[in-house]
């Protein structure tokens, strides 16, 4: 059974502002509002500065998967599951 949330250590800002960009960016998938490109670009430069410190456990251990999905996420707007990764080392 889950802890209830109270429970859980509480998250830092930088994890909280990531949350709402990746919001901002499905939210203008959805709505083919414009803006989409911009917030992906932002996402890729937090994604380049996490590859910068491969000797983070948290970081070496979703590297590669990252990587490869990133591949796929330069040429398609579904890609989530590589910015989610990186949320989780955040």
């Amino acid at each position: 059974v889950a802890g209830l949330p109270t429970e859980l250590p509480p998250e830092t800002e930088e994890a909280k502002r990531f949350d709402l960009l990746m919001l901002g960016l499905q939210l203008r998938q959805l709505r083919a509002e414009p803006g989409f490109d911009e917030l992906r670009d932002r996402i890729r430069a937090i994604a380049g500065l996490l590859e910068e410190y491969p000797s983070i456990p948290a970081i070496a251990q979703e590297l590669v998967p990252c990587q490869a999905t990133f591949a796929r996420f330069t040429s398609s707007r579904s890609a989530w599951s590589w910015a989610w990764r990186f949320r989780q080392v955040m």
